[in-house]
């Protein structure tokens, strides 16, 4: 029990900023959510769906994107 006593003590002398940090990772670690409000599984899930979108695409979407980034320049 000490060592959340000495926890608890540690987090009421954090500042605001910090303690928003500590909350999102302790969160994270739980595997409720990864900061913003989604869970790990819903992740999962979103890039699965993308993947499998983006499955019948030919060559790299990563030129694509540098290239229209260079159009706009």
């Amino acid at each position: 029990m000490k060592l959340k006593e000495a926890a608890v003590k540690t987090l009421n002398e954090l500042p605001l900023l910090e303690l928003i940090q500590v909350q999102e990772y302790m969160q994270t670690i739980k595997g409720k959510s990864n900061g913003n409000g989604t869970s790990r599984k819903e992740c999962k899930q979103a890039y699965k769906k993308v993947r499998s979108a983006l499955k019948g695409c030919k060559g790299l979407l990563s030129s694509d994107i540098i290239s229209q980034r260079e159009d706009r320049v």
